[in-house]
């Protein structure tokens, strides 16, 4: 299964995701709770600290990817999460996106990240206009089973390869 074996297409992201602007909090952030908060970070997966569940109306649910507003650094969110107001929340569309779909989407989203910074940052206006590259089905469109089985292979493959250096 290679990359190199697909059609691709341009995509909107506004098209094909829900794009959320988070709210800016004014109140002071317990981080003594068991709920991701997700900020402008480029590493452990955007996480901050961990925060308690009383901001249930700004709380996303799991499935969703975060991207970062300056540098387009995105994570894959498995579980609920708060964000800060330098991170954009993106939902699928038309179907429910699982780990595999989200972590693929994700490294298509890393590959756009070079023209923003400090001066130009992707705010969600900016992000719903923002094309980036898929795999396409024989009719044009997103190809998710692709996505999801590709990623799965690599995987797949890691584990492998781990488990015989384990040996």
């Amino acid at each position: 299964m290679k990359l190199s074996d697909r059609e691709w297409g341009e995509f909107e992201v506004g098209k094909l995701f829900n794009v959320y602007r988070t709210p800016f909090f004014e109140k002071r952030i317990d981080n003594d709770g068991k709920i991701p908060y997700i900020s402008a970070s480029k590493i452990n997966n955007g996480y901050n600290f961990f925060v308690k569940d009383n901001f249930e109306k700004s709380i996303f649910a799991q499935n969703h990817i975060t991207v970062e507003k300056i540098n387009l650094q995105a994570f894959y969110q498995p579980s609920k999460f708060l964000c800060s107001h330098d991170v954009n929340c993106l939902e699928l569309k038309n179907m429910k996106m699982n780990k595999n779909i989200g972590l693929f989407l994700v490294n298509s989203f890393r590959k756009q990240m070079e023209k923003y910074n400090y001066g130009y940052i992707c705010s969600a206006s900016r992000m719903k206009k923002q094309k980036f590259l898929l795999p396409v089905d024989t009719e044009g469109n997103p190809d998710y089973d692709f996505m999801e089985e590709y990623t799965k292979s690599i995987i797949d493959k890691k584990l492998e390869d781990y488990k015989k250096y384990a040996k």
